[in-house]
Parts: structure tokens; sequence; C-alpha cells
């Protein structure tokens, strides 16, 4: 009787440690499982800083914005002064650093000094329509730069205070600048550039300072 009693006790023994492990185990496996990876090592941050786009030859882009001058010189430079105008380019990626394209630009510069008279004159208009090569840098940040140079034909036309229309002629016009565009997204740039026109009429070389703010859409080749 007693080796039965000592063995149901050894029973009751092991039974309530195994309900004890058992218990433990149990807790362990249900526990949250932010409670599980408390001292794990967390993951890495995703990315998030910006990566450059290729801009390969053959791509095309279309750009268009305000452009603001100042008109000095010995013709009408003499006269005008300054004012805003609208500018549109077309360039094509001849390599990752070369492009050429075509500028349509329109260039309007206020009277020095106002006359009341009727046919006293307002302002001058400049249409310039340039081919230009482009030359850039730093092509694999998102704040590529470039240099312009470009030439073309110069339209020009004056208005009165009556609204009348002069037109004093055609010129030629040669340009040179710099300017950056800054990667907004995959397929837009804003770009800012300052360029230095000089504009041949009658004989006499004016000079149009000026800047100019666009934005740039790119296709993909």
């Amino acid at each position: 009787m007693r080796r039965i009693e000592r063995t149901r006790s050894r029973g009751a023994r092991w039974g309530a440690t195994l309900w004890i492990v058992g218990m433990i185990v149990a807790g362990w496996a249900v526990r949250p499982a932010h409670a599980q990876g408390a001292g794990a090592t967390p993951p890495p941050p995703a990315e998030t800083s910006w990566r450059p786009r290729p801009v390969r030859s053959g791509t095309v882009s279309l750009g268009g914005g305000p452009v603001y001058g100042s008109l000095l010189g010995p013709g009408l430079g003499k006269e005008f002064t300054n004012g805003l105008g609208l500018g549109f380019n077309l360039r094509y990626r001849s390599s990752y650093d070369q492009s050429y394209g075509l500028s349509f630009e329109s260039h309007n510069f206020a009277i020095g000094t106002k006359s009341d008279s009727a046919a006293g004159r307002d302002k001058l208009q400049f249409i310039e329509t340039t081919f230009d090569f482009y030359s850039y840098g730093a092509t694999r940040t998102r704040m590529p730069r470039y240099l312009v140079l470009g030439a073309g034909l110069l339209q020009t036309r004056i208005t009165d205070n009556d609204g009348e229309k002069e037109y004093p002629g055609d010129g030629g016009v040669f340009k040179v600048g710099a300017g950056l565009e800054y990667w907004q997204s995959r397929n837009m740039t804003i770009d800012f550039s300052v360029r230095y026109h000089g504009v041949f009429l009658h004989q006499k070389l004016d000079h149009d300072a000026e800047v100019g703010l666009a934005l740039n859409f790119y296709t993909t080749p």
C-alpha cells in the first residue's frame, strides 16, 4: 500500500510540474507580437533619398514660362526700358549632357518717358525665334546646371497710345546664358535661367538682360 501511495505521490508531482511547464510555454506562444520583437534589432528605415533620373539620348522636353528683361543700348534701348514677356522652348537630348532646341520668346518693354499724345509710343515688343545649344553639368544630381548658346531672327513691333502699330523692321539676335533645373518629379523640372540677348537692328546693337522661370515636361524615349 505504501508503494502505491508513493507512486501516486510521484505521479502527482510530475503531473503538476508538466502542467506548470505547459502553462509557461503556452503563455510565451500567445504573447503579443510586439513583445516578442522587443529585444530584436528594428528593421532599417525605408530609403527616402531622391533617385536621379537619367535623361537618355532621344528624350524630348517642352517648357514655358514668364521672362523679365531690361533693354539697354544706342538704338531702341535709348527709348524703351523693361518689362515682362513669355517664352517657350522645345529641346531634344542628343546625349546625356547635351541637347539642341528651338525657342520662341515674346519680350515687352515699356516706354521710358510716357507721352500724353495719342500718337506717342507706349511699348515695344520683340518676337524672337532662336536655335539653341545646351551643355549640361551635374546631371546625376537633383539640380543639374546648363549653359546655353543661341542665335536666330528678331521681329519688332511698337504700339502707340492710341493702339496703332509700327513695325521698325526685322533683325538678328544671339544669346548667351546659364541656368539650372530642379527635378520636381520624374517628368517635370523647374527651370531658372539668366540670359543676355544681343539684338541687331538698323546696324545697331542693343542689349537685353533677362531672367526667366519655366516648367519643363520630359518624355520617356
